[in-house]
């Protein structure tokens, strides 16, 4: 049994149906792979891309179930493929060419984009360790990065993002102060940032007296 076999698993996403999960994972040649589960079967490993040893990585899958996979290359380099059902394999896209390095510990998240495209929005902690977003086009093409000015993340966060139903954007992230932590884009621009446990006790504070 290989060390650290828990850190193999990657991401995870579903279909819209529901009736399927895919479960991309990396194996100790350093390849990433996905398996898929469907109606309770497992299917073969389809082989997405090379990675550097203990890539993070993160799924995006769009309304025309089109699946998006992020993950680290050589130097800690951003890379990106998608999966392509006409020839039912992965392809990289060009995002290794725009040359976006990450801090070596840095997680990955991915969600729809703040406004009403199905836009792509990819996060991830800089070399500096601050957290930056990049927004891609209607045609995978990736903007530069740009920084979400009020977050003081933890270096190695994990990350989580989601698209809400009235079109903000929440980036949940572990703080310096060992807190949890979301910043909220809207309206052009991102939130203060708040933390989460901090709102949480002052609910709990609000509730009436039983």
């Amino acid at each position: 049994m290989p060390e650290h076999v828990e850190e193999f698993l990657k991401a995870l996403t579903a279909n819209r149906v529901g009736n399927a999960c895919y479960f991309a994972y990396q194996d100790e040649q350093n390849l990433v792979f996905e398996k898929s589960l469907t109606d309770g079967l497992l299917s073969p490993p389809t082989s997405i891309s090379a990675a550097r040893p203990n890539t993070a990585a993160t799924y995006f899958a769009d309304r025309d179930e089109k699946r998006y996979a992020y993950f680290l290359g050589p130097g800690d380099v951003l890379q990106g493929a998608y999966y392509n059902a006409g020839n039912d394999k992965w392809d990289v896209t060009d995002l290794g060419d725009s040359n976006i390095v990450t801090h070596g510990d840095s997680k990955l998240a991915a969600s729809k984009a703040s406004g009403p495209n199905e836009d792509l929005a990819l996060y991830f902690q800089d070399t500096s360790g601050s957290l930056k977003e990049i927004v891609f086009d209607g045609l995978g093409r990736p903007g530069q990065p740009r920084g979400i000015p009020p977050a003081s993340p933890a270096v190695g966060t994990n990350l989580w993002a989601l698209k809400t139903l009235e079109g903000f954007v929440r980036l949940f992230y572990i703080g310096k102060d060992s807190a949890i932590h979301q910043s909220v884009y809207g309206d052009g621009e991102w939130s203060g940032e708040c933390s989460v446990l901090a709102v949480f006790r002052l609910a709990l504070t609000r509730l009436p007296n039983q």
